[in-house]
């Protein structure tokens, strides 16, 4: 038994006790990247009592207080080649044949220490999971490409679709001359410990969202010494070794003029984003301004790593010089990825299944059969009072071997029985850690559909999945399904939860959005169509050059003589067409499925016939896999969460890119309401609220919703060549080996027309008809301490919504209440009400627009008074529109009103929304490459600081053209 089964046996008995701290932190999952994860360990020597923790150092398991901890990062890597090697992260230098793999794994060292160092001791790596050839580019934290810029995204780590970029050859984009050369053949020019040094540079960029310290514009002053500032001057240039390790820290607080070691000058970007240090921000939770200028925008706010905390300097102290490898290192579990997905589908066979249901299901799980890769694994569990292995994990390597499987599942699988969940997610794992042993590690997953509530604890075995990093897919099947149960499931393990009409359409497409996040394909495009009665329906959709295969699944209700569905390619336009690989009937329904190898680029025909004097409906969905890096679109919402509760806005975010972030293409979402109704947003780069930040490669779109229950977004992107574009400027660069600006190149058109689509579902809750009290006998309370927003909506003509304001500061001189992010049409209208109900204030935004432009009304605060707003609508006949509420003492940046001689806006029109706050970007200047004497001076004059100075103790704490009838749309 390996070293991890032993770990995750041990952890299935200490379930009861993590569960509690799991569900604590079910909602910190981001997206897609089951692998990117943190956990906090300690010294296993420290047996005080206290809050249950554990480590899976050394297999020893314990109890105790959270005291002198670390957390670890469990990251992803994707390169872009395939290093030779022996595939064992854990030895360098031992084996000659394995020097290249041995260069990368050095760098995760390297990276380690300087993550250590940087936050004394607080952080540090954990296990990290490299895949070759571009494998799973969409999850990895860490895309490496052969040459490029260094850059991350900023506060991406739990973001889905973003990730650092790191390369082997750094090379000015914009002049073509190359920085510096990290990976090379040349074991003596390699700089090995420059890249490491290099990632926790960007990873201070993509964990922490800090900000750079060198001069990116005219102006700045450098932070001497920083790790966002000069990374690479911590290493020496001729020997490649660590020669200061001053240049791994922090800034602190500014202190006064000349700034003196590691403090912020005031004038670098991280100030300018922040207002302070790197450790002053790193050191607290997320400001209200932060929450007012953040909310409404589709960016979520900064990660908040609390531990932190506790080994921040405080006061005047610099940072602890503490560079501990073998500290650093001791967690740092290096995994080389086989390029191979092991599945386990887990099928409810209980006697609620009967009929249709199972009929379905198991063509479904056939369907995944189809769409498996030669070379991938497969296994098949049933389950009711018990669960049962139907097919042992079993590798793919031809059609027969999938002919096999797929007759077991028809021969072998039944309804009869009760439901027993948690049984089944146990012998799943069970299967896929004892097929692990002795085979290199794989692509982990495990479907599991249920249509009914668990007779066991289903959570018994999910600690244990959480350590195996094993994601749980689940599909709620019908109206009886325990939704709550799988959906946690699915959250716990980083998986996927899907709510599904019992057709074989509905659970078709989602085993397929399933199998397409698990495996790594590419979903290219979807949609339905109507082939008319005795008719012909013809369907056009993209393939482009990035893909190696692409299978399309066509469903309809009817039998499979109703429909004779045909496929061209581009070169035999309505000619020779290709024939379907199989097609299936199950309950009254077709399943129609084609596989293609070597597709040529271009535009496909799906073409439908009809043999039937009625109209058929149909759906389809194209889906392709590819050995590079291909076009890559995820979504979801803001602030990372799959569930709404009324009125919070319901904010939609798309990620498009290839090797970098897809400028210029067309990003629409399509969406289905709880009561069946479609509607259509047009997704936006271009910096206005909701959106973040223009050309970013972010699409952001708001949906006004009035149901409660599940909404399905089909989000769906189209670039054309010569159009869009991959574009860097909006990361966050690396800066050269001496500390020097180097500009991002121009951005560079994509090669060939495209599309991709994500779908996922939305839950809203708790819709009500109004949300807050219309009178001051029952109005809401809201604070007056500048700590909290309170969502509102004008629901219907004449609404009005009251709010009393409590909590209100002693010695306060004035107190402002203001209206902000407003949408949907929101012209507001203030009024303040003092506890007699007079209105003491009241304003619009003809004549009370701050410069931020916010509704800010001030008033002096006389004693202990009460006082309530009021909100309402311009018009107040038939005005309806979203807005939050705040109330608190004057913030300066926000709430001043506009000056005298600037004229006040006119009323905006209903379709506009207002930012609270504009971020700006602002133009980099071009500046000369740094000599090494500049180097050197950087680090002699803060040597010669250092020794001049007594350091104090530590611290004491289908494509965009205009469509016909049956394109790819609903």
């Amino acid at each position: 038994m390996t070293q991890l089964m032993r770990f995750v046996r041990m952890t299935q008995l200490l379930a009861a006790v993590f569960l509690v701290i799991l569900l604590q932190t079910v909602r910190s999952a981001g997206g897609q990247k089951w692998f990117t994860s943190t956990r906090l360990v300690k010294d296993p020597n420290d047996s005080s009592g206290g809050i249950p923790v554990y480590s899976d150092s050394e297999n020893n398991y314990f109890v105790g207080t959270v005291v002198n901890k670390t957390r670890l990062f469990d990251l992803s890597v994707s390169l872009y080649n395939n290093p030779s090697g022996d595939d064992n992260g854990n030895t360098q230098d031992s084996d000659d044949g394995s020097a290249e793999q041995d260069k990368i794994e050095k760098v995760f060292q390297f990276m380690a220490d300087a993550i250590y160092d940087a936050t004394e001791g607080g952080h540090t790596l954990g296990q990290v999971r490299i895949f070759r050839n571009k494998k799973r580019w969409d999850l990895a934290d860490i895309r490496w490409d052969a040459i490029g810029h260094p850059c991350a995204y900023p506060n991406g780590i739990h973001d889905f679709g973003v990730g650092i970029f790191m390369y082997d050859i750094f090379r000015n984009d914009e002049n073509g001359e190359i920085i510096t050369e990290y990976i090379t053949t040349d074991d003596e020019s390699a700089d090995l410990i420059g890249a490491g040094y290099t990632l926790a540079h960007e990873f201070g960029h993509y964990a922490y969202g800090l900000g750079d310290e060198y001069s990116l514009k005219r102006g700045d002053v450098d932070v001497e010494p920083s790790i966002m500032n000069c990374q690479m001057c911590a290493r020496d240039d001729a020997t490649h070794d660590l020669s200061d390790a001053s240049w791994l820290q922090f800034s602190i607080k500014h202190q006064g003029n000349p700034p003196g070691p590691y403090q912020d000058t005031l004038q670098t970007d991280q100030h300018r984003t922040h207002g302070e240090s790197c450790w002053e921000t790193l050191s607290r939770t997320n400001t209200f301004i932060e929450q007012l200028s953040n909310h409404q925008r589709g960016k979520p706010l900064r990660v908040v790593w609390p531990e932190l905390t506790e080994v921040a300097p405080t006061g005047t102290n610099t940072p602890s010089l503490m560079h501990l490898p073998e500290k650093a290192r001791s967690h740092l579990e290096i995994i080389w990825m086989a390029d191979m997905t092991i599945s386990v589908i887990v099928i409810d066979s209980s006697g609620s299944m009967s009929g249709n249901k199972i009929s379905n299901a198991k063509t479904a799980a056939k369907l995944l059969i189809d769409l498996a890769e030669v070379g991938s694994f497969i296994g098949i569990i049933q389950f009711s009072d018990s669960a049962t292995v139907v097919v042992p994990i079993s590798e793919i390597t031809d059609q027969a071997s999938k002919e096999e499987i797929k007759t077991a599942i028809d021969k072998k699988i039944s309804a009869g029985g009760n439901t027993y969940m948690g049984s089944a997610a146990k012998t799943a794992l069970d299967t896929l850690l004892d097929y692990s042993t002795g085979v290199q590690e794989g692509n982990k997953v495990v479907f599991l559909l249920s249509d009914g509530k668990s007779g066991d604890d289903a959570f018994a075995p999910i600690p244990a999945y959480q350590v195996a990093k094993i994601p749980i897919f689940t599909f709620s099947y019908g109206t009886g399904a325990d939704t709550n149960t799988l959906g946690t499931m699915a959250s716990l393990t980083r998986g996927k939860l899907y709510i599904s009409p019992t057709t074989l359409v509905a659970i078709t497409r989602t085993f397929q959005d399933a199998n397409a996040i698990a495996a790594g394909t590419s979903n290219v495009a979807s949609g339905s169509s109507t082939v008319r009665s005795g008719g012909t329906q013809i369907v056009e959709v993209t393939v482009d050059s990035t893909l190696d295969t692409i299978s399309l699944t066509v469903t309809y209700h009817g039998h499979s003589s109703d429909l004779l569905v045909e496929l061209f390619d581009p070169v035999n336009f309505l000619s020779n067409p290709l024939s379907p690989n199989v097609v299936t009937e199950s309950g009254g329904e077709t399943l129609v499925f084609f596989y293609v190898t070597d597709p040529t680029p271009g535009n496909w025909l799906i073409k439908s016939t009809s043999s039937l004097s009625l109209d058929v409906p149909f759906e389809f969905i194209l889906s392709g896999t590819q050995s590079g890096a291909g076009y890559v679109l995820t979504g979801g919402v803001s602030d990372r969460i799959f569930d709404i509760k009324y009125p919070e806005p319901f904010i939609l975010r798309s990620s498009l890119f290839k090797e970098l972030p897809i400028i210029n293409a067309v990003v629409e979402a399509l969406i289905t309401a709880p009561d069946g109704s479609y509607i259509t947003i047009q997704m936006t780069d271009d910096g206005t609220p909701p959106d973040n930040l223009a050309g970013d490669g972010e699409y952001t779109g708001a949906l006004n919703y009035d149901q409660s229950g599940v909404y399905n977004v089909l989000v769906r992107a189209r670039g054309l060549a010569g159009v869009a574009m991959q574009d860097a400027e909006t990361l966050q660069p690396s800066a050269g080996p001496n500390g020097e600006f180097i500009p991002f190149g121009p951005p560079s058109f994509v090669s060939d027309d495209f599309e991709r689509f994500v779908r996922f579902q939305i839950e809203t809750i708790g819709v009500v008809s109004d949300d807050h009290g219309n009178t001051i006998d029952n109005a809401t309370d809201l604070s007056a301490q500048n700590d909290i927003l309170i969502s509102g909506r004008i629901e219907s003509g004449g609404d009005v919504d009251v709010f009393k304001i409590v909590s209100v500061p002693e010695g306060l001189a004035e107190l402002v209440i203001r209206v902000s992010n407003r949408a949907f049409g929101m012209i507001p209208v203030l009024k303040i009400f003092n506890e007699m109900r007079v209105i003491v204030e009241e304003g619009t935004l003809d004549v009370s627009q701050s410069m931020a432009g916010l509704l800010s009304l001030i008033i002096p605060v006389p004693g202990n008074k009460t006082y309530f707003a009021e909100v309402s609508h311009q018009d107040d006949i038939s005005g309806t529109g979203y807005y939050q509420i705040s109330a608190g003492g004057v913030l300066t940046q926000f709430d001043l009103p506009l000056p005298p001689s600037t004229p006040s806006p006119s009323t905006p029109s209903p379709s506009t929304t207002l930012p609270t706050v504009k971020p700006t970007q602002s133009k980099k200047i071009k500046k000369t490459k740094k000599s090494k004497a500049r180097k050197s001076e950087k680090k002699s004059s803060h040597k010669s600081e250092k020794l001049n100075s007594s350091k104090p103790d530590k611290h004491s704490s289908s494509k965009t053209k205009q469509q016909p009838s049956g394109k790819s749309s609903k």
